[in-house]
């Protein structure tokens, strides 16, 4: 599934949690990590809650390296991550600078998504 990610602090946890973003496997803690999304890609970043299962981000060459709890991670503007046993695609998709018909869009905020892989 694809989730879009607000402007400022997404917590991602299992479906029937107070997370904001919930996916639905058992391998997540209720509150399991926590993306930010910043203004620009520079400012995204990534942080596990202290999850029973951990959180990764795959470098480079796709090797998982595990957060560690409370330590925040920069993301990059696209990045592979793990939360549990679920893979996911962080996209940072930029400032909405809707200007069609000449009129300059309220929402200027970044957008960001997640999806499920």
């Amino acid at each position: 599934g694809e989730f879009e990610l607000k402007h400022g602090s997404n917590v991602i946890g299992k479906a029937g949690g107070p997370a904001d973003l919930q996916l639905a496997s058992g391998s997540l803690s209720r509150r399991h990590a926590l993306i930010t999304v910043g203004d620009r890609k520079d400012d995204c970043t990534v942080e596990d809650l202290g999850s029973t299962n951990k959180s990764h981000i795959l470098d480079d060459s796709g090797e998982p390296q595990t957060m560690n709890a409370g330590s925040v991670y920069p993301l990059a503007a696209q990045q592979n991550l793990v939360f549990g046993d679920v893979h996911a695609a962080f996209e940072f998709l930029g400032v909405n600078s809707n200007t069609a018909g000449g009129e300059s869009s309220v929402d200027s905020r970044s957008r960001a998504d997640i999806e499920t892989i």
